[in-house]
C-alpha cells in the first residue's frame, strides 16, 4: 500500500531543433544544461522550478481556483 495523498508527477524535457533548444517544466523538477568548458564540465539552470514558495507561483495556483497547504512547515500562510 502507498499513501499516494501528497504525491505528484513532474516532467522536465529539451526539444533540439536546429541550433535553437526549447525546455519545459512540469511540477518541481528542474533542467540543467551541462555545458564543456576549458575542459571542464559546468552546469546551467535551464528552468525554475514549479514550487509554491515561489511568490508567482503560489499567486498562479491561487488565481486558478487551486490551494495551496502547509506541509510540515515548507510553506509559508
Amino acid at each position: 500500500n502507498i499513501d499516494s495523498i501528497n504525491s505528484g508527477s513532474t516532467c522536465t524535457g529539451i526539444i533540439i531543433i536546429g541550433s535553437n533548444f526549447y525546455s519545459l517544466n512540469i511540477g518541481d523538477s528542474r533542467t540543467v544544461l551541462g555545458k564543456l568548458q576549458k575542459e571542464e564540465l559546468k552546469s546551467e539552470q535551464i528552468t525554475k522550478d514549479q514550487i509554491p514558495t515561489r511568490e508567482d507561483e503560489r499567486r498562479r495556483i491561487l488565481e486558478k481556483g487551486g490551494r495551496v497547504h502547509p506541509y510540515r512547515g515548507m510553506y509559508p500562510d
